[in-house]
């Protein structure tokens, strides 16, 4: 599709529809595969929407409805926008007057998949209309787009209602897709074009509106955290949408920034409160010449976060292992003077510590704890009993998504806690004694 230019206005190019499922006829089992507690049924639609036949969905928690494998058009970057009707009966109403599913995109496997929320507090027809690229990854692992083989719908509750004609909208090559400054734009949405500075590239995407920041030399520096990281984790993968930093010269607007961010997935985060913070793979921070402007140390920690996401596929919540390998890449190049006063304190008063079950549990830790997911992670690294088995624990976390830590202890390194605690302990004390 080419742009025109007719007697001095640009016709852009309109995108192309293409019906995806219908409910007219054939076997329904050939169309949508469904998963959990869910019953579907063909039914006859009622008046102010589609026309013929639709799937009536009786479904509860967890369950899902699935388009079988061929549906998507081949190269999803195209779908500029992906469309269904959706039904909901007075009974349906009453019973709940606000409900929600998730549509998402899976993976061949059936578990990998962007997802996003889609409220349903509509009385009769309603079309719901979604571009894929505000999607978000799902937990557990870390989709790709060019990976994605199907869509469904994932109920988050009891739910009755009807669903026809899904569809997608297909555009010019690549305009579904996802690109930096989709997410850099709304951070600055009161600054002219001329006061926003960039360095991209195809490994990652820096933006300031601090003219006094020196953004190339900070781009030098985001080259060896990656460095770093991909001797660290391996596998690294060269993601078409790359990391991106903002940095922003006022705090208000760094503050303001992630809930907005989150909300062009339709979900929720709360202003930061800390120097740094990371969404989406998307690293924040703020110009302090009082804390050593770009050579600040949370920006190192906040773009390893972005990098980790992007290109190690590992899930950013805040926990042991994503936390450990930031600081451990901050430490490096930014060293801290008194963290090894620090370690010392906290082997010397267990009450400043973290029990390990809890700490490893895959759920966010308090930047307290950061300096013990560091010295964990070194541990991992280099200790005798551990550190053969390093990239064995870097693959199994890719492949199930999860940092529990307790549920590689056997299966990788047939140890329990007190050998874990032991060897760590030995490492501290000989590394920062």
């Amino acid at each position: 599709m080419t742009s025109l230019l007719l007697a001095g206005i640009l016709i852009q190019p309109v995108a192309r529809t293409q019906t995806l499922l219908d409910f007219e006829a054939g076997p329904l089992n050939q169309a949508v595969q469904a998963a959990g507690t869910v019953r579907v049924s063909r039914t006859l639609n009622p008046e102010g929407g589609p026309k013929g036949s639709s799937i009536e969905v009786k479904a509860e928690a967890n369950a899902i409805v699935a388009g079988r494998l061929g549906l998507l058009p081949p190269n999803i970057d195209d779908v500029v926008l992906f469309s269904f009707w959706v039904y909901r009966s007075d009974k349906e109403v009453q019973a709940r007057p606000q409900s929600a599913l998730d549509l998402v995109f899976l993976e061949e496997d059936g578990r990998t998949r962007f997802r996003r929320r889609v409220d349903l507090n509509h009385s009769g027809w309603k079309q719901i209309r979604v571009a894929p690229k505000w999607m978000a990854p799902d937990s557990g692992r870390i989709p790709l787009w060019s990976k994605i083989k199907r869509f469904g719908f994932s109920f988050r509750g009891t739910t009755e209602i009807l669903i026809d004609d899904v569809s997608v909208e297909i555009g010019e090559k690549g305009r579904g897709q996802l690109v930096p400054q989709d997410l850099w734009a709304p951070a600055f949405p009161n600054t002219v074009a001329a006061k926003i500075f960039r360095v991209e590239s195809a490994r990652r995407v820096l933006v300031t509106d601090v003219a006094a920041a020196d953004l190339k030399r900070l781009d030098q520096e985001f080259a060896q955290v990656d460095a770093l990281l991909e001797k660290r984790v391996g596998d690294w993968v060269a993601n078409p949408r790359p990391p991106v930093l903002i940095l922003f010269g006022q705090e208000s607007e760094y503050k303001a920034y992630p809930p907005v961010l989150a909300s062009l997935f339709n979900r929720v985060a709360s202003p930061p409160t800390s120097d740094g913070f990371t969404l989406l793979g998307v690293a924040t921070g703020t110009w302090s010449p009082e804390k050593g402007g770009i050579q600040r140390p949370s920006l190192i920690h906040e773009y390893a976060h972005a990098a980790l996401e992007q290109n190690a596929l590992l899930q950013n919540r805040g926990e042991w292992l994503q936390e450990g390998l930031a600081s451990q890449i901050q430490l490096e190049l930014r060293p801290q003077k008194d963290f090894a006063a620090l370690v010392k304190r906290g082997l010397s008063d267990p009450s400043i510590r973290m029990p390990w079950s809890r700490l490893t549990d895959g759920d966010s830790i308090g930047p307290e704890f950061y300096w013990q997911a560091l010295t964990l992670v070194e541990t991992l690294q280099t200790a005798p009993k551990f550190k053969d088995r390093w990239s064995t624990l870097m693959q199994a976390v890719r492949l199930t998504g999860s940092t529990r830590l307790e549920t590689f202890l056997k299966s990788i390194y047939s140890v329990d806690w007190g050998e874990l605690e032991a060897a760590w302990l030995t490492h501290c004390r000989t590394k920062y004694r």
